[in-house]
């Protein structure tokens, strides 16, 4: 009974699905896919890398759809302040659309030629696109975590992704191992900026680093080391 009352009473953020369309199309096309492809025969030459390069082509129109919304109503903030909708996050949205269509025109005849051809690579290319457009979007550092997550794991599979090759397995577990380290520091850091800040999202935390403070101060250290290990991750 306070299992139901709870459900009832529990209010989630207002979503603007348009303007997250972008992201939305790209992550229903490697749905669709990934299902679609598992249920039926084998599709017809290039048939999964068109059907890929129309998904990008889609999302990069909405992109194009939300630049002149933008110009419109200017950059406001999405799901809970947690997402931005600006024209640099839009912009990135749009490059790595165009990123996609043009890598899944020139996949087809490499993965026939190794023998390898089937959906599963197309499928990670809109994965990663999915977190690389959650990481441009992204107003809060877990928002950006999310992303990385997403982007990386797609990734590491695709380093690994040819079966036939000791060295695409072997890469696949280097990278799984270095982005295991990364995503360290960048929790470790995130968690030390959270605990000086207060908060994860990134115009709160500026808000604290502009405040009129002496950052040597015992209780900015934490802060300081955060942005330190940020930046390891970055690099």
């Amino acid at each position: 009974m306070g299992a139901l009352f709870a459900a009832d009473t529990l209010q989630g953020p207002k979503i603007d699905w348009f303007g997250l369309s972008p992201l939305l199309v790209l992550l229903s096309g490697a749905m669709v896919l990934l299902v679609v492809a598992s249920l039926t025969p084998a599709w017809p030459r290039r048939g999964y890398a068109t059907f890929t390069a129309v998904t990008a082509i889609v999302a990069g129109v909405f992109g194009v759809l939300l630049w002149h919304r933008i110009d419109d109503k200017g950059a406001t903030t999405l799901v809970g302040d947690a997402v931005h909708l600006d024209k640099v996050g839009v912009w990135l949205a749009i490059t790595i659309c165009v990123g996609v269509f043009l890598v899944a025109l020139v996949t087809d005849d490499y993965l026939r030629r190794e023998g390898l051809d089937g959906p599963e690579l197309y499928v990670l290319y809109m994965l990663a696109a999915v977190g690389g457009v959650v990481m441009s979007a992204a107003n809060d550092l877990i928002v950006l975590f999310l992303g990385l997550e997403i982007l990386s794991i797609a990734l590491y599979v695709m380093a690994a992704s040819h079966r036939k090759r000791i060295e695409s397995q072997e890469s696949g577990i280097k990278y799984f191992v270095l982005g295991g380290f990364s995503s360290a520091f960048l929790l470790y850091g995130i968690s030390l900026i959270h605990g000086s800040t207060g908060s994860t999202r990134y115009d709160r935390i500026a808000d604290r680093f502009s405040e009129v403070v002496e950052l040597t101060r015992s209780k900015e250290t934490p802060a300081l080391a955060g942005i330190a290990r940020l930046m390891v991750w970055l690099l």
